[in-house]
């Protein structure tokens, strides 16, 4: 998995680098440059939008006495796909749009918050059962 990811990541300018070029022959470069910024301010907006909408839930949350877990997991996801939608390219324009979507986000943050949850379970069985018994004094 380590491996997939690096290889996308340094794979990610190239393509991007090349979209942006064939886009821009395509539609001229003025319209590309405009497609670019277009998307930009569009994400702008957009999580603003939902990052109110996502605090709300998590004042919600807090007022009933729950813990938040997925509403702060997914503006943690909304805070990612800002920078990625802030970031020039069309690839990562659209995996910023598909983070922003609320039922995505929500689904991602339900994996990311299961899979945080086991691996706590995990640590909590291999401690449990175990009892130090001690006794202590205090001296002056």
């Amino acid at each position: 998995m380590l491996l997939i990811t690096f290889i996308l990541i340094f794979l990610m300018p190239f393509l991007e680098i090349f979209l942006i070029i064939e886009i821009g022959q395509n539609f001229g470069a003025i319209n590309t440059i405009i497609m670019i910024l277009a998307t930009a301010i569009l994400g702008v907006v957009l999580v603003r939008i939902e990052g109110l909408s996502t605090l709300s839930r998590i004042k919600t949350s807090v007022q009933r006495g729950e813990l938040p877990t997925i509403e702060l997991i997914s503006g943690g996801i909304l805070i990612i796909s800002a920078v990625v939608l802030l970031t020039p390219g069309f690839i990562t324009d659209v995996l910023g749009l598909v983070l922003m979507a609320p039922s995505i986000r929500r689904k991602v943050a339900s994996i990311v918050a299961l899979k945080f949850v086991v691996r706590q379970e995990r640590r909590a069985g291999a401690n449990s059962g175990k009892t130090i018994d001690t006794e202590f004094k205090v001296e002056d």
